[in-house]
């Protein structure tokens, strides 16, 4: 079992890693600067996932976004400007956190060279440091970070195709709780705007 363990892939490891999350709870920090690291914006709030598919991402101030996935429609809800967006939900990578931690496991390994790499590229904490790199050109990533320390989720770090990086933090972990299923059934408020997105 132990020379098993060594030699198994950094993608193995990954999605072993991954895959024992079928509910995951926490609080986050997300920033995002430019290609010369200049900062863009912060944000903060919680983060519910159940697998396979639903999520619960709520941002406080300033940046008061509320996004849900129900399994088959994401709902991107901006409370400041009364706004909804209604989008067909795709059961592969995301353009966030969330979305990556929802999604099946298998399908990085199909998208994404998975290595492993230097914990401190990852920071926050992370005593591993793993590096998603895109097989196909037209990925909307360049490449990702996801850090664990020992087997708790500690940051996603993304760098777009615009050279911006996005990295969220997550502290106050819990995993394989019980969630509410209402959480993730999103019915959009009265009166508020709502436009559909991808067809």
């Amino acid at each position: 079992i132990i020379a098993n363990s060594a030699i198994a892939s950094p993608a193995t490891d990954l999605m072993q890693k991954l895959k024992q999350m079928q509910s995951f709870e926490a609080k986050f920090e997300q920033s995002i600067t430019n290609d010369k690291g200049a900062a863009i914006s912060n944000a903060a709030g919680f983060l519910k996932i159940q697998k396979p598919g639903k999520f619960y991402w709520k941002g406080e101030k300033p940046d008061q976004v509320l996004i849900v996935a129900d399994g088959e429609t994401i709902w991107t809800y901006d409370i400041d400007l009364q706004q909804i967006i209604k989008q067909k939900q795709v059961q592969s990578m995301g353009q966030s956190p969330a979305a990556l931690l929802a999604g099946n496991a298998v399908n990085l390994e199909q998208e994404y060279k998975i290595s492993q790499v230097d914990a401190k590229f990852c920071g926050n904490g992370a005593s591993v440091c793993y590096q998603l790199d895109p097989k196909v050109k037209d990925n909307q990533f360049k490449k990702i970070q996801v850090g664990f320390n020992g087997n708790q989720l500690v940051c996603i770090q993304m760098a777009d195709a615009l050279s911006q990086t996005i990295k969220t933090r997550f502290n106050q972990v819990q995993v394989n709780h019980k969630l509410d299923s209402q959480l993730f059934a999103f019915k959009p408020p009265v009166g508020v705007d709502v436009i559909q997105g991808n067809p």
